[in-house]
C-alpha cells in the first residue's frame, strides 16, 4: 500500500565486538574493536579509540565500508581514517577472548591490544542493553546496542595494552562477577544494533511508502492503511515496533491520535517502550515520540541482576530520549523533518563520564552569615581547616590550597573560583578515589527569610562502576560538614544577638 511511513527502523549488523577502559593514558580513555561481515558494511575490523575530550577516533580496515555521519558517539567523531591492522586475531570463544590487534594512530603511536584469557571455569554469558546512547550529545537516532553472548574478560590470563610502546593499565571491576575478578572489559559474540530514527533535523526528506521501504525494512498495515508495526531484519537479527492502537495513515488523520509503542529485538519483547501522539492541522502533522519505559531485563543471573540494578543507568537511560517531527502532506511527495532530543535526566550517567549530584538545604540562618562562614576558604579559625598555600589576593584568593579534616579523614582542596557573597568552586586534590572532582557551593536567600544552600558535585571515579558508592560516601561527608556549619552559624548569630 502507499501509506507514508513517518518513522524508520533499521538493524545494523555487527559480527562481534569488545571494549575496555584505560586508566592512565593521557590521550585515550578506552577502545572498542568491532568486526563486520555483511554485504552492506563489508568485511574486516574497525577500532574505535575513545579520547579524553569525549571525541572518538575511528580506524577501519580497507574492506570495511562505514559512513562517518552514521557514527553518533560521545561528543562526535574525531579522526575517521583507513588503517592497516598490523596483526589480526579477534576470537570470542567459550573460554573467553583471544585478541591480537595493532594499528598506528594519526599521532604516529602504535596502539597494541593483546588478550589471552586463561580461566578454565565455565562461562555463562548474558544479554545486555549497552548504554552507548546515554553519552551522545547530539543523537541522530535512538540507538539500541543489544549485546547477546555478553561477558567480561576475566583477570586470569594476559591483557596487555600499549600506546607508543608504553604499557597502559586496563580498568578493573571493583566487585567479582560470577565469583571471578574481571576487567572493565566486556565483549559480545552476538551483538545487534537497532536504529529507531525519524528524519533529519533540518533537511526534510521524502517519506517512503509502505510498499517502497529500503531492503530489510517493512511495515505491517491494517485494512485502512494504519501502521500496526514496523519491522527490520539483517544478518539473522530482527527488530519490530508494534503500535497500540495502530499509528494512523497520516493522510486520513483528522485531528489527533495517540497510543503506545515498544521495541522487540530478536526473542526479547519490550526492550524499551513509550508513547506517541500525532496531530494534524491542514497539510501538516506534528509527530511526537517519547520513551517512557527503560530496559527491564528478566531472568538474569544474580550477579548481572545486581549489577544492572545498582548501576541503574543501564535500565533508565532510554527515558531521556524523545523525538519531535513535522510531516508535510501537501504535493505529490510528503516529507518529514525531525530530531531526537535528550532530556536532562539524573540517572543518565555512563561509565567513564563525569558523575554528578547535588544537595540542596534550607537553613534557618541569614544568607550573609552563612556565606561569611562558607566563603572563608581559610576556615575562619576552624582547627580542622589548615591553609597550606595562599591564593591570588587580587582574585579573591583563587588558587589557595587548604587541608580539611572530617571524621579523621584528610582532604586537600584548591579554590578554583569565588563570587563574593554568592558562591565558590573548589577542586579536590587528594582524599578520595576520584579524578576531576569539582564542588560548587552557592548561597541564596530562601523564601522564608533563611538561606538556601546548593552544593553541586561532579567527579570521575578512578575505579569504574563505583560512582554510586562514592556519591553515597560524599553525601554523608557533606551532610556532616553542613550540620556543623549550620549549628556554628546559628550559635554565632545567637551570641551576637545576646551581645
Amino acid at each position: 500500500m502507499d501509506t507514508p511511513i513517518p518513522l524508520s527502523l533499521r538493524v545494523i549488523p555487527r559480527r562481534r565486538l569488545l571494549l575496555f577502559n584505560i586508566v592512565d593514558d593521557p590521550r585515550y580513555e578506552g577502545a572498542e574493536i568491532q568486526e563486520f561481515d555483511d554485504p552492506e558494511q563489508g568485511r574486516g575490523l574497525a577500532v574505535l579509540l575513545f579520547r579524553r575530550d569525549r571525541k572518538v577516533d575511528v580506524y577501519r580496515e580497507a574492506g570495511v565500508r562505514l559512513v562517518r555521519d552514521e557514527f553518533a558517539v560521545g561528543a562526535g567523531v574525531g579522526e575517521f581514517v583507513e588503517a592497516a591492522m598490523g596483526r589480526r586475531r579477534f576470537e570470542l570463544r567459550e573460554d573467553g577472548a583471544h585478541v591480537d590487534v595493532a594499528l598506528t594512530d594519526v599521532h604516529g603511536d602504535r596502539v597494541e591490544i593483546m588478550i589471552e584469557e586463561e580461566d578454565p571455569r565455565a562461562r555463562h554469558p548474558e544479554t545486555l542493553l549497552a548504554p552507548v546512547s546515554a553519552d551522545i550529545d547530539e543523537p541522530r537516532a535512538l540507538l539500541l546496542v543489544y549485546l547477546g553472548g555478553f561477558d567480561f574478560v576475566h583477570r586470569a590470563g594476559r591483557f596487555d595494552v600499549r600506546v607508543g610502546g608504553e604499557a597502559r593499565e586496563v580498568a578493573t571491576m571493583s566487585v567479582p562477577i560470577d565469583l571471578a575478578w574481571v576487567y572493565m572489559a566486556r565483549y559480545s559474540s552476538r551483538p545487534v544494533v537497532v536504529e529507531f530514527a525519524g528524519g533529519a533535523p533540518e533537511v526534510p526528506r521524502p517519506l517512503p511508502t509502505a510498499d517502497a521501504l529500503p531492503p530489510g525494512q517493512g511495515a505491517e498495515l491494517t485494512a485502512d492503511g494504519a501502521i500496526s508495526a514496523l519491522t527490520a531484519e539483517a544478518a539473522g537479527h530482527r527488530a519490530r515496533i508494534p503500535f497500540t492502537p495502530p499509528l494512523p495513515d497520516l493522510r486520513r488523520l483528522a485531528g489527533a491520535a495517540e497510543g503506545a509503542w515498544r521495541i522487540d529485538i530478536d526473542d526479547d519483547a519490550e526492550v524499551v517502550a513509550g508513547v506517541y501522539r500525532v496531530q494534524r492541522s491542514g497539510d501538516e502533522v506534528e509527530v511526537a515520540v517519547d520513551v517512557t519505559r527503560g530496559w527491564h531485563p528478566h531472568g538474569q543471573k544474580p550477579s548481572f541482576a545486581v549489577l544492572t540494578a545498582v548501576m541503574r543507568f543501564f535500565r533508565t537511560w532510554p527515558k531521556s530520549y524523545r523525538w519531535r517531527g513535522r510531516v508535510r502532506l501537501g504535493g505529490d511527495a510528503p516529507t518529514v523533518c525531525g530530531r531526537w532530543i535528550r532530556d536532562a535526566h539524573g540517572d543518565v550517567q555512563l561509565i567513564g563520564t563525569p558523575h554528578r549530584f547535588a544537595i540542596e538545604r534550607r537553613m534557618a540562618v541569614a544568607p550573609a552569615a552563612l556565606w561569611a562562614r562558607l566563603g572563608d576558604f581559610a576556615g575562619g579559625g576552624d582547627p580542622d581547616v589548615v591553609l597550606e598555600e595562599a591564593g591570588d589576593p587580587k582574585n579573591h584568593g583563587v588558587g589557595a590550597i587548604r587541608r580539611v579534616q572530617v571524621d579523621g579523614k584528610t582532604f586537600r582542596e584548591r579554590l578554583v573560583d569565588l563570587q563574593p557573597g554568592r558562591g565558590l568552586t573548589y577542586e579536590l586534590l587528594e582524599g578520595a578515589p576520584v579524578a576531576d572532582y569539582f564542588g560548587t557551593a552557592t548561597v541564596d536567600a530562601a523564601d522564608d527569610g533563611g538561606a538556601l544552600l546548593r552544593w553541586e558535585v561532579r567527579f570521575t571515579p578512578k575505579i569504574p562502576g563505583t560512582a554510586w558508592f562514592v556519591e553515597w560516601v560524599a553525601r554523608r561527608t557533606l551532610a556532616k560538614v553542613l550540620d556543623r556549619v549550620e549549628a556554628e552559624v546559628a550559635a554565632d548569630t545567637v551570641g551576637a544577638d545576646e551581645t
